[in-house]
């Protein structure tokens, strides 16, 4: 006579307790950021330093680059891969020449992706820095005129917003998309229905001799 720990419904509570466990060890070993949170975080930042005005521009500035530096997965390792490579000095230094002897340089971005995000980030950590003062910038390389508050919008519009929708779609690919769960619900259904099939192969195994 079959067990009655053996018949259906113990097969299904066995199986249950293992999607069970399954789901506990699932909600413990999920300790990496939800990607989708920190771009939201990202996109909260970057759109504090696009509606700056002078007073705020530079401590926005210095949040979103703190978050970009300090947020697993983005960190500084990650952004280290764009600004390494690149030499601030060097490509800013002719431009500021111009800019100090009071003449014009048209303003010029490379070519290259990485470079020129690499750059750019660097720029804007002078100006978090105040070693490159941004309404000076705005004035004397962008042409902005002397209301400062124009200046700020200039940089905003013409360098902050390309590059961090460009900065966005770099992290997107270097960092991937989203974890989703490696096996979804018609796979489980499979394994449930194996093993249910397993167990009653085995139960009947139990139950008939070996002449039958």
């Amino acid at each position: 006579m079959r067990p009655p720990s053996d018949n259906g419904i113990g097969i299904l509570e066995r199986l249950e307790g293992r999607e069970i466990g399954r789901a506990k060890l699932g909600r413990g070993a999920k300790s990496k950021p939800d990607l989708n949170s920190l771009f939201e975080r990202y996109d909260e930042l970057a759109g504090d330093v696009a509606r700056s005005k002078h007073q705020f521009f530079q401590s926005n500035v210095q949040r979103w680059l703190e978050f970009l530096d300090s947020t697993a997965p983005f960190t500084k390792p990650i952004l280290q891969q764009l600004e390494g490579p690149v030499d601030f000095n060097i490509w800013f230094q002719p431009y500021k020449v111009v800019g100090i002897a009071g003449g014009t340089k048209t303003f010029e971005w490379p070519q290259e992706r990485n470079e020129r995000l690499g750059l750019q980030l660097l720029l804007f950590r002078q100006f978090a820095t105040g070693n490159v003062e941004p309404g000076i910038f705005a004035l004397t390389i962008l042409s902005s005129g002397r209301n400062i508050n124009d200046g700020i919008s200039d940089i905003i519009d013409q360098i902050f917003l390309p590059m961090s929708r460009e900065l966005k779609h770099y992290l997107r690919e270097v960092t991937g998309p989203p974890e989703v769960p490696s096996e979804d619900v018609s796979v489980n259904a499979a394994r449930r229905n194996d093993e249910i099939k397993r167990y009653e192969s085995e139960l009947a195994g139990r139950d008939c001799p070996d002449h039958c």
